[in-house]
């Protein structure tokens, strides 16, 4: 085994499969006697319990208790006899099998080390800086002690051409763009700069020079005004500041060449003293101009400076006082406690030794991670242990929030010795069919892609960037040319028109003509705003596609976890009326206050909420995945102490927890390609294919040496705005640096959302055309870039012109191949709740020794709910069809169900046929928030039938249940289908 090992894999490579091996040939031949030894570290939740779920399953093939799977066991040294024993190890060892985020990692060394930093064990983290950032600005502006300084920077701000009429957001905004920097020593203030020798005249005399030379360049302007070019003219007869700023690069060209015929008309000349005294004038001016921004930017920064350190001091305070660590600083004060005091400190801290590190999706690890993790490894593989780290740079898709994938570099480059680390790359694709692997292969192609950049000053960053493309090429594993991808871009100017017309054609050609099934569908989007433009089409477009978006993931978003909250929340309020009738606007009827109150007082919060479920206020049932989460995390609080109050806020305050997916949701997915990253499916469309590669609107702020300005090293401390990195190099450097890595970062999204399919790729995306109908190199998109791949012959581009690429062949799905034989009664069965749209099916397995009579009834009960069937046309399709869903869904198959369908259709063909309108499962709330779910309802002819189907023997009962449905729709009429016998009993 090589004890320091990198992997470079793209997409679909199988990185979770080398991680799974890794893990178990650190099983086989380290024979560890501590499961905690072996740390794997992801960077989320999700990735974790996917790690953890491959390792067991894989022992679990190898030690022979599961036939072979997909997977080959000679890449495994390890027997059977070893495998089933670290089988058994990991299961009753379950605390030490360590598979955690990186997030987790580095709070328990921060747990371990909290005495030595002054913070106290019990601490809180809190992920939210920006509520920490409003405590404390709320406490500043108040103290009365602090007005006159902040009127003061208020006043500053407002002369710096700072807009606004609220003096309290002008601070707040100018705070937080400093908030995350922290402000270097030994920088210039203002008064260092006005006592330089250099500027001591500036302050004084500013606006007398800038007056004077503007006087002087009017002069030689109006002496030669036929010869100027008018518009030039205008501008160079009122140049001031800002103008000067925007003309900045114009004016440096012509001192650099004092070539002056830009601004003159067509063969015109003046003469060379003219020129020579236009030249020294603007020359001048621009070195006062430098001056001025100079002296502006560095006033700027510290007028803030000062009432910046009294608001951290607030926020420092008010984490002393409430106990809670800023989640933005924990891995910074990691990293500098390590570097002190070294691993040995760290691991006499824990109490155990790590000796195994596997780090999966690399690139998203940030600088201070790696610096703080680093001693850790460093120490591990000195004493015999081993890294492993795997990850990919082309889906680097996380600089926003620290990832940076320079640290390859960094392992690769460390000044410690004796650390070179062995680096493979893995060119093949175990994802996506042919057809896909050879069109992202043409797209992500270095040379290609070298070739669609524009002429920007930041190219030469990029160019070094794009290195990481060399390894873009893959093999696919299929050896059919088989696959689709359709890209379909468009010269627009009404792109929602255009994206909801060719969603909509796309879907009814998967859905209708194609026969893929919804839930093998995912919708992949740049920005999170565009799921809601999405779901809203989706929902005129196809009412009946289910479909699950991010926020139908969320826990605290699903409306019984509300419920829950508002039941504890109303215990903790002693039940005043304002929670009661919260209460029963939501359907809760409480009758055991007294009770409830009580359990409130002698339970754990853990054993209270578990307490309210009991008391079957809620509907559990259909919604298990998310409370067996929610009482997840309840239990982790409860241990930690926490009130139920303090519970109660927690998930109020932390709507980022989410449910895993279960692969089996029989629903149509529609995320943000952040969230999509790492995940898979059959068909990927990605519409609004058209995000900017660069941006110019986020601050950037650095320490900056002005040499050129000064003549010596001197520093400040300054945002990097477009006068600044104009006049500055370094100051352009850092600039075009920043540039470079959000043009990265945005091919990066494309390849990751290009790499999702395994099937079928479609593609749409608008662009836009300048003058001469040529596409624009001035705003580069990825919908450009694209084009120009694809067509990188074709100039001209024609408004509303419609380009569609496709290769491969869009094949049918067979609907034979997805039904699921009935499982063995000793088997894990899947429980599935059918629910109409933002559908989410409950990961729950039980062992099921089911009664097959109530499971056929379950059976037919869902087939008969997936009926939408009016006329006599394909009847018999659509009954497969409505078979073919409830099978997937209860994982269980009777043919014999499809015969009792078509009979019952029949047989009650005057609600089938000819009808005005009909619900199937409709649910009905009575004024006490009672839910009745009602098998159908039929409008015909102006009056309305509800029908209950049985699958058993009459009962009285359920006379009594359709007589009870009947009140709602006082004058309709009730009918009983007995299925199996085909009676029809009629209830008034």
């Amino acid at each position: 085994m090589d004890l320091k090992l990198c992997i470079e894999a793209s997409a679909g490579s199988g990185k979770t499969y080398k991680l799974a091996q890794r893990y178990i040939q650190i099983l086989s031949e380290f024979k560890p006697k501590n499961l905690s030894s072996i740390v794997a570290i992801t960077f989320t939740n999700k990735a974790a319990a996917e790690m953890k779920e491959r390792i067991v399953l894989f022992l679990k093939t190898l030690s022979k208790i599961y036939g072979t799977i997909d997977f080959k066991t000679d890449d495994f040294s390890i027997s059977d006899k070893q495998a089933f024993f670290y089988l058994i190890k990991l299961i009753k060892e379950q605390s030490d099998f360590y598979v955690t985020t990186i997030d987790a990692f580095m709070n328990k060394i921060l747990k371990a080390v909290s005495v030595d930093l002054n913070i106290l064990p019990d601490y809180d983290v809190s992920f939210d800086s920006e509520e920490i950032f409003q405590l404390a600005f709320n406490d500043l502006i108040s103290d009365k002690e602090n007005h006159k300084e902040l009127l003061e920077m208020v006043k500053s701000l407002l002369f710096l051409e700072k807009s606004g009429f609220n003096g309290e957001n002008i601070l707040k905004k100018s705070f937080e763009s400093f908030r995350n920097y922290e402000i270097p020593e030994n920088i210039l203030t203002t008064n260092d700069l006005l006592n330089n020798s250099k500027y001591n005249e500036f302050y004084e005399k500013f606006n007398e020079k800038v007056k004077k030379l503007q006087e002087d360049l009017v002069c030689i302007i109006e002496k030669n005004s036929e010869k100027f070019n008018g518009n030039r003219k205008k501008t160079y007869l009122n140049l001031n500041v800002k103008k000067f700023t925007d003309k900045l690069e114009e004016i440096k060209n012509f001192i650099k060449t004092e070539d002056i015929s830009f601004l003159l008309k067509k063969n015109q000349q003046i003469s060379p003293s003219d020129i020579n005294d236009f030249c020294n004038i603007l020359k001048e001016y621009y070195q006062l101009y430098c001056k001025y921004v100079i002296v502006k930017n560095v006033y700027y920064t510290e007028i803030i400076v000062s009432p910046l350190k009294k608001l951290k001091n607030y926020e420092n305070r008010l984490k002393s006082y409430l106990n809670i660590v800023d989640w933005n600083i924990v891995t910074k004060l990691i990293g500098d406690i390590l570097e002190e005091k070294g691993a040995n400190y760290a691991y006499c801290r824990l109490g155990e030794t790590v000796n195994h590190y596997l780090i999966d999706e690399f690139q998203d690890t940030s600088k201070e991670q790696f610096k703080a993790l680093f001693p850790l490894i460093e120490n591990a593989v000195a004493k015999g242990g081993s890294l492993f780290v795997v990850g990919d740079k082309k889906q680097a898709i996380y600089g926003w929030r620290g990832g940076d994938y320079t640290v390859f570099d960094d392992l690769n480059n460390r000044d410690k010795v004796n650390f070179s680390v062995t680096t493979e790359t893995i060119d093949k694709n175990f994802r996506s069919e042919k057809i896909i692997v050879k069109f992202n292969n043409r797209i992500f192609n270095i040379d290609n892609l070298l070739k669609t950049l524009p002429e920007k000053e930041y190219i030469q960053e990029i160019k070094h960037d794009l290195e990481n493309f060399k390894s873009s090429y893959q093999n696919s594993l299929r050896t059919e040319e088989k696959g689709y991808v359709n890209v379909i871009l468009k010269n627009t100017k009404e792109k929602d028109e255009f994206y909801r017309e060719k969603l909509k054609e796309i879907l009814k050609r998967a859905i209708n003509e194609k026969n893929i099934d919804f839930s093998r569908i995912m919708i992949l989007l740049r920005r999170k705003d565009d799921i809601a433009t999405v779901v809203e089409w989706l929902r005129e477009d196809f009412p009946d596609v289910d479909f699950i978006t991010e926020d139908t993931l969320s826990l605290i978003k699903n409306f019984e976890i509300k419920k829950i909250l508002l039941i504890a929340s109303a215990v903790i309020g002693d039940f005043d009326n304002g929670y009661i009738r919260a209460l029963e606007e939501v359907g809760i009827e409480i009758s055991n206050f007294d009770e409830l109150k009580l359990k409130s007082k002698i339970l754990s919060s853990y054993e209270f909420f578990c307490f309210i479920l009991e008391n079957n206020y809620l509907d559990y049932e259909n919604n298990k995945v998310y409370f067996d989460l929610f009482l997840e995390k309840v239990l982790e609080l409860s241990d930690e102490k926490k009130s139920i109050d303090e519970i109660i806020n927690y998930f109020y305050e932390n709507e980022d927890i989410t449910v895993k997916i279960p692969e089996e949701t029989e629903a149509l997915k529609i995320m943000t390609i952040h969230k999509a990253k790492g995940l898979e499916s059959h068909t990927v469309i990605i519409p609004f294919y058209e995000w900017k590669l660069t941006s110019s609107n986020s601050d950037i702020y650095a320490k900056v040496n002005v040499k050129e300005m000064l003549d010596e090293d001197k520093f400040i401390f300054t945002k990097i705005n477009k006068e600044l990195y104009t006049l500055i190099p370094e100051a352009k450097k850092i600039y075009m640096k920043k540039m470079a890595m959000e043009f990265m970062e945005s091919l990066n999204l494309m390849y990751v959302a290009n790499t999702r399919a395994e099937k079928n790729l479609f593609i749409i995306g608008a662009f836009s055309t300048v003058k001469g109908d040529k596409l624009s190199p001035v705003s580069i998109t990825a919908s450009s870039m694209l084009l120009n791949i694809l067509y990188p012959e074709k100039e001209t581009f024609y408004l509303d012109e419609e380009i569609v690429y496709e290769t491969g062949i869009f094949e049918k799905e067979k609907t034979e191949e997805k039904l699921i034989k009935k499982p063995d009664i000793t088997h894990l069965q899947h429980r599935a709740t059918i629910r109409k749209h933002l559908k989410f099916y409950p990961e729950v397995y039980e062992i099921n020794f089911y009664d097959d009579n109530k499971v056929f009834g379950e059976l037919f009960h869902l087939t008969m709910e997936n009926i939408d069937i009016s006329d006599n046309v394909n009847q018999d399709n659509i009954i497969k069809k409505a078979y073919l869903k409830a099978v997937r869904s209860l994982k269980y198959e009777n043919d014999e169900v499809i015969e009792l369908v078509k009979d019952t259709i029949m047989n009650l063909k005057e609600y089938f046929f000819d009808i005005e309108e009909y619900w199937n499962e409709k649910e009905i709330i009575d004024k006490k928030g009672n839910v009745f779910r009602i098998d159908r309802i039929v409008k015909k002819n102006n009056e309305f039938t509800i029908i209950d189907y049985k699958t058993g023997d009459f009962d009285s009962k359920h006379v009594a249940q359709v007589k009870n449905y009947l009140t709602f729709f006082p004058l309709a009429k009730g009918v009983l289908y007995y299925a199996n016998k085909r009676e029809i009993k009629y209830v008034d």
